[in-house]
């Protein structure tokens, strides 16, 4: 016989008993998942944005508006890149904008994919010297692969626009709805 539930326990006549309810563990665990993946996209886009990204915005500018050289250029030439400037400069806008628009969330997906293609040719490239500096680049792909996979996650511009978009369709359909009873009517 049962005398008072509780969230998380069950009281029964001469028995106390610790219930977890499906419902509850998937709430808390689906909130630190959330968490979990916020915390790998900030991280992550801020190391992409100010470690990277940040450092190569002076660089660019020199190579384009001065006319100074680049050395990135050259590399780039070297991996075998058929135009290594436009090359150089996709790597530098995918590490300065992707980086900004994968720690606000915004088309997350794109910028990661963008990104993860730009630090693939980076770990190809170490493992073709020998592999000594692979490491750090390619946690960097496993890391943006995860995001590329999960997604944003809800804290995110990317999941607000789907919020959005879907009050917009429902009140779209909503209005259909009213318009139809009306003209019926």
């Amino acid at each position: 016989m049962i005398l008072t539930t509780f969230p998380a326990f069950r009281w029964e006549m001469n028995e106390i008993s610790y219930e977890s309810t499906q419902e509850e563990g998937t709430v808390n665990e689906q909130k630190f998942r959330d968490y979990g993946l916020l915390w790998l996209r900030l991280a992550l886009g801020c190391a992409i944005f100010f470690l990277h990204g940040w450092g190569r915005v002076p660089r660019v500018y020199n190579y384009l508006v001065l006319g100074q050289p680049w050395t990135f250029v050259n590399l780039v030439g070297k991996i075998g890149f058929p135009v290594p400037s436009f090359f150089a400069l996709a790597s530098a806008f995918s590490e300065v904008v992707g980086g900004l628009l994968i720690i606000s969330g915004l088309f997350t997906r794109w910028a990661a994919g963008l990104f993860a293609i730009n630090i693939g040719v980076a770990v190809y490239f170490e493992l073709s010297k020998g592999g000594e500096g692979a490491e750090l680049p390619l946690i960097y792909l496993i890391a943006i692969c995860a995001i590329v996979i999960a997604g944003p996650g809800p804290y995110s511009l990317d999941a607000m626009r789907r919020r959005r978009s879907g009050e917009r369709a429902m009140a779209a359909g909503a209005s259909r709805g009213l318009s139809g009873v009306s003209s019926k009517a």
